[in-house]
């Protein structure tokens, strides 16, 4: 191997992208040649947006536990896809995140909603492990709790709340994000998305908006690659990957998604009826 391959693999390693070597000879091959096809799958999966996957040798699925695209079928797509197109495939459930929700919704204390969502991850990893189990090495599996114990978590967490006081870009894009979740809870469940607790809602959501940024920022330190998510991405996602702000935490430099869209696959329906 060159000295100048040997460099390319390093910077790889580092980077969760693929040596410049294989994607040039990547940038030849067609799709259909380059990947397996998705008959065996229940659904097609196709990844969209302005960041080509195909640069990248890391694959995060992050699962929102209690998404319908982070269930059944459908995620076992997502498995499939990812190992037919990547060397290393690396899961995030965000389960303890959700009890600032739980904790507003069922009116828990923090303690007690914290138990609750981290039975939800204990409940979504025994439904779903036949389908991690697909990743051909041991999968990798990290947990919200990961990150709040992580060195960089405080420092991180300082940082973003200070943006949001000093930023007016980086503030719209927060309120923005609460606002529509509210416009969205409060039309569902009117009774507990009401006026009177609406100051409460503002500060618990604004808890879990930080704390979501602080672990993602210390998850994409640890784990370099691309997020692969069926969901929908809220500006503030833009305005990180933008890299428009100066004092972010360093490792949002590294984050990079795309969106799966899912499509039923007729043939394999087929196959399982006969």
């Amino acid at each position: 191997m060159s000295t100048l391959q040997k460099t390319e693999k390093a910077n790889s390693i580092k980077s969760g992208k693929k040596p410049k070597s294989q994607r040039r000879v990547q940038a030849m091959l067609s799709s259909k040649q380059q990947y397996p096809g998705q008959s065996n799958q229940a659904y097609k999966v196709q990844a969209r947006g302005d960041t080509d996957w195909r640069l990248f040798d890391t694959c995060r699925i992050e699962i929102s536990v209690g998404a319908e695209y982070h269930e059944g079928a459908k995620f076992k797509s997502s498995v499939q896809w990812a190992v037919g197109r990547f060397d290393r495939v690396v899961f995030h459930v965000v389960d303890t995140l959700q009890r600032h929700n739980i904790s507003f919704e069922n009116k828990l204390s923090i303690g007690q909603a914290y138990k609750e969502a981290r039975l939800k991850g204990d409940q979504w990893l025994n439904r779903n492990m036949e389908a991690i189990k697909l990743v051909f090495n041991k999968p990798e599996i990290y947990r919200w709790d990961d990150w709040k114990q992580h060195s960089d978590f405080a420092e991180n967490r300082k940082k973003l709340m200070t943006l949001y006081r000093t930023n007016a870009k980086f503030m719209k894009a927060i309120n923005d994000k609460m606002n529509g979740f509210w416009e969205r809870k409060s039309q569902l469940i009117p009774n507990i998305y009401s006026e009177d607790r609406r100051e409460q809602f503002e500060k618990n959501t604004l808890d879990y908006c930080l704390e979501e940024l602080t672990g993602a920022a210390c998850f994409y330190k640890d784990v370099n690659g691309i997020t692969a998510y069926p969901g929908s991405f809220e500006s503030v996602w833009d305005l990180l990957a933008s890299q428009e702000m100066n004092g972010l935490p360093e490792s949002f430099q590294n984050a990079q998604w795309t969106r799966l869209k899912f499509n039923r696959n007729n043939n394999y329906r087929l196959k399982v009826i006969i």
